[in-house]
């Protein structure tokens, strides 16, 4: 059973500190390492080093493979591999153009992970998430699930902006706020380059980026998952994730996409599929 976390770093060596952090956290929740498998690389000599000083005191013991051998962790290699390829299914699919998907990808790597945790692993004849698996439940946004890529309006007014301005500014979802309420999203405004998080959120129906023919686009589920013990489909009545598009998803490749097109719920469409705020 894989589980997939994803967190990126300005260099290499500073993964160290907040790994053991990481380590630390889990064995304190009753979940500690006990193997890690690694390539022999500077960065991770010294989380060895560092997990098992007296800073740390973890006790993990390091298996390291051999020189150009990725296949002794393959596992590992393998789920990057796959995580990778998700990742540019979703930016294409959210027509989003490469000028932007090198701005985008750490929070389209989060919520591929967050994806990928939802899917449904048998482990000892019990069915269940990865997520629930590891961690004993599912994160909190699986309640609120939304497209990666999606166009929602986001409340932007404040108690002095005139009333007849805009209230608020079309923005992506490129995330979830995990240290927030579950319905709290993180949207990204193209012509500032801003983080709105934030749950005002009036949803579009459609794709941020337009695709060739100029059309949204539409959304994107994860089928087969249980949320609170119902299927997927459920998610679209509490969760507000309706008109989507569903992927049929194996342990650890995507096996086909189906897809309908979104329908703009009210807003005001431009010549470009766009919408102006509300």
């Amino acid at each position: 059973m894989q589980l997939k976390f994803v967190h990126f770093f300005e260099t290499k060596d500073g993964m160290v500190e907040p790994t053991c952090e990481l380590f630390s956290r889990w064995k304190r929740a009753g979940y500690g390492v006990d193997i890690v498998c690694l390539d022999n690389a500077g960065e991770n000599l010294a989380l060895q080093s560092q997990s098992n000083s007296a800073t740390w005191q973890l006790g993990i013991e390091f298996e390291f493979t051999a020189c150009d051998t990725p296949q002794q962790n393959s596992l590992a290699e393998v789920g990057i591999f796959t995580l990778a390829n998700r990742v540019r299914a979703m930016m294409h699919y959210a027509h989003v153009p490469l000028e932007f998907r090198y701005k985008l990808f750490r929070d389209c790597y989060a919520t591929a992970a967050i994806n990928d945790g939802l899917m449904l692993v048998e482990l000892n004849g019990v069915l269940k998430s990865r997520f629930e698996h590891f961690c004993g439940q599912n994160p909190k946004c699986t309640k609120y699930l939304w497209t990666w890529g999606e166009a929602g309006t986001v409340k932007l007014c404040q108690k002095m902006t005139p009333k007849l301005s805009d209230q608020g500014k079309t923005c992506m979802m490129i995330g979830y706020a995990h240290d927030h309420n579950s319905d709290t999203y993180r949207m990204w405004d193209k012509d500032t380059g801003r983080v709105h998080v934030s749950r005002d959120v009036v949803w579009l129906r459609r794709m941020y980026f337009s695709g060739p023919n100029g059309s949204g686009g539409g959304n994107l589920v994860v089928s087969g998952i249980l949320v609170n013990g119902a299927e997927e489909s459920s998610v679209g009545e509490s969760g507000g994730a309706n008109g989507v598009q569903h992927i049929a998803m194996l342990e650890d490749d995507i096996v086909e996409v189906g897809q309908h097109n979104a329908v703009d719920n009210g807003t005001i469409g431009d010549d470009n599929g766009g919408a102006e705020p509300i």
